[in-house]
């Protein structure tokens, strides 16, 4: 996905980029120029966007980073590689933990919970850090 799809796919959800502008709080020009590549949005407008258009927020907002930023090309690549790693692994254990057979359903779902909070905590930690790298600021890693 490109910025020019992701405002497409905003836009429709507002009848239009005049629309998607009020919504964001933006002069209609704005998002002309950030569709035609004249201004490139800030990372908090990416992810409003994406919310808008019912998207990931942080996946979407690092696959367009990705496109939009030259000089830290790699950097975002690479994040967006991890979070797509992370979101897998997620992903496969929610369903391991969402299909035990009918006898031992109750003992698959208490053995299940403790690691799988665990598992997503540490999503949150690395998802912490990974911010951390990307906007090259300290984030404490509770």
């Amino acid at each position: 996905m490109d910025i020019r799809e992701l405002i497409d796919l905003a836009a429709a959800q507002h009848n239009g980029k005049a629309g998607l502008a009020r919504a964001l709080g933006k002069a209609p020009p704005r998002i002309s120029e950030w569709y035609t590549g004249k201004h490139k949005p800030e990372a908090g407008e990416i992810m409003r966007l994406a919310e808008i258009a019912n998207l990931p927020a942080l996946s979407t907002l690092v696959e367009i980073q990705a496109q939009l930023d030259d000089k830290h090309h790699a950097l975002w690549a690479n994040a967006l590689g991890k979070l797509t790693a992370a979101g897998i692994a997620a992903g496969a254990i929610c369903v391991s933990t969402l299909s035990p057979s009918q006898a031992n359903a109750a003992t698959a779902i208490t053995q299940t919970v403790k690691p799988t909070v665990y598992i997503m905590s540490t999503i949150g930690r690395m998802t912490k850090r990974m911010m951390a790298l990307i906007f090259g600021r300290f984030a404490p890693i509770a």
